[in-house]
């Protein structure tokens, strides 16, 4: 090989290197800052979570307020969910009448934290009126004290027997026989509520898309296909108000000793 030879395949060997080690430079940035993210995030969750936390047991504390609560309301709710809070289910609307107040605490504290994630409720939970937990405490102790929905939307009709199968199966260990709820473990009453809601909220667990639920709910929604979900919501859709004695054997929520 001759000096001009070597001298260009020298040439092509240093620029070879040289492009290389910017390539993995480059790319070790890019993994360092994926890291850094990811711990940020990890560490924003955490201190959000507790936070949350620590407002749902301060709300929850105080002594509630009803009649402010009815005018909260009145001001910042009704335009949706109705003057009785029987919901809508032309715009799957939830009814909230009759609703366990701790699970309602939970719900608005965890919009207001983006635990949960609905824009709409974002903006209203914003406003300096709602932001405190006095404000909370009261709003939820004025919806829960209202008549339940006793003339709410149900499904098709066509397959109640599966679904209500389904429900004792998958659901009714935390939910109860007649779907009432329980107030241990914040786990939500879904009787008097409109089937519509009742499917939309089972197929949006089922992918995940709310992050202040149990795991195992996710899962076991997420196996069920989809005219099962349909079944299960409209057999529920149609559950009665007879209250259920059973202890939950998995209740859903914050765990107790938090």
């Amino acid at each position: 090989m001759n000096k001009q030879s070597e001298t260009t395949h020298s040439q092509r060997r240093t620029a070879w290197t040289w492009e290389s080690w910017q390539y993995f430079a480059w790319l070790a940035a890019i993994v360092l800052l994926a890291f850094v993210v990811l711990i940020m995030w990890s560490t924003s969750t955490a201190a959000q979570t507790r936070r949350a936390e620590q407002t749902i047991r301060h709300a929850l504390s105080l002594r509630a307020d009803p009649a402010n609560g009815a005018q909260l309301y009145a001001q910042h709710c009704a335009s949706c969910h109705g003057a009785l809070a029987l919901g809508n289910p032309a715009f799957v609307v939830p009814a909230l009448a009759g609703q366990l107040d701790v699970y309602l605490v939970k719900q608005l504290v965890d919009v207001a934290e983006s635990d949960r994630e609905i824009p709409e409720m974002h903006r209203v939970l914003a406003r300096a009126e709602l932001v405190q937990p006095q404000a909370i405490r009261d709003l939820t102790a004025f919806i829960c004290a209202l008549e339940p929905n006793a003339s709410n939307e149900v499904g098709p009709g066509k397959d109640v027997a599966r679904g209500d199968k389904i429900y004792v199966d998958q659901c009714a260990a935390c939910h109860g026989d007649s779907a009432e709820g329980f107030r241990q473990g914040f786990v939500p009453a879904l009787r008097h509520q409109h089937y519509s809601y009742l499917l939309s909220q089972m197929r949006s667990l089922a992918v995940g898309h709310r992050y202040s639920v149990d795991v195992e709910v996710i899962e076991r929604l997420e196996a069920l296909q989809l005219v099962e979900l349909v079944a299960t919501a409209d057999a529920v859709s149609r559950k009665s108000r007879t209250i259920s004695k059973r202890v939950p054997q998995k209740p859903n929520g914050l765990s107790e000793g938090k």
